[in-house]
């Protein structure tokens, strides 16, 4: 999704054609997507105030400028198709929001709000790509008292390389330890030149959680060239 029509531009194999695909403002009209976006963006205002233990977020009731300001990025973004992670997180959300509305799920809007919103943001700021953003909307470095969801799949979405297509994995996980004071993982990319071109997101991992209950530590490194 990242790299929005660059699929149709090498299918074409013509370099005088460029395709631009972006989504439809008729998405934002919809029912369950308009609550999405108010949920989201108003659990993402919260966070950003790094509130203080004891305050209650409420649930997206009451909206604010905040609010308006985080879905307005949001939708640009999801609707240049540049983040996967914009488009998973609203997707998800609204799914859920769609099947919640039906009369007979009244029991089960609860769980909407106290569970599938906040899975949502740990997927709108999980992947490394999004962190320059989200530093501008103050949900960087990710505040993992608040959102630990989100610190748990950052730290597995940094090093999980090794579940890339193809026909063999790129990184060998040589140890997963989990022990009282956190998780550590060590990683070995068999190509140097590939590590090269991915450590700047171990480097900026180093930053993006703060208020750990526990460490979560990624060692990362190439394969000698023997």
């Amino acid at each position: 999704m990242e790299a929005g029509g660059a699929f149709l531009e090498n299918e074409f194999d013509d370099e005088d054609i460029s395709v631009v695909v972006t989504g439809k403002e008729s998405r934002w009209q919809k029912r369950h997507y308009v609550d999405a976006r108010r949920s989201i963006s108003s659990l993402g205002a919260y966070v950003s105030a790094y509130p203080h233990s004891g305050e209650a977020w409420d649930g997206g009731a009451v909206s604010d400028k905040r609010t308006d300001y985080l879905g307005s990025e949001w939708i640009t973004l999801y609707d240049r198709m540049t983040s996967h992670a914009v488009i998973s997180a609203f997707n998800m959300l609204a799914g859920i929001f769609e099947q919640a509305q039906a009369v007979d799920e009244t029991k089960n809007r609860p769980f909407v709000v106290s569970h599938a919103t906040p899975a949502a943001l740990a997927i709108l700021l999980h992947d490394w790509r999004i962190w320059k953003d989200a530093r501008k909307w103050k949900l960087f470095p990710v505040n993992s008292a608040i959102l630990p969801m989100a610190a748990l799949l950052i730290f597995i979405d940094t090093w999980d390389d090794f579940k890339r297509k193809g026909p063999s994995s790129p990184v060998n996980v040589d140890s997963f330890d989990i022990h009282r004071s956190g998780a550590s993982v060590k990683i070995t990319w068999r190509s140097a030149e590939t590590f090269e071109r991915e450590k700047v997101k171990y480097q900026a991992y180093r930053t993006a959680l703060r208020n750990r209950a526990f460490r979560m530590t990624i060692k990362a490194g190439a394969a000698s060239v023997r």
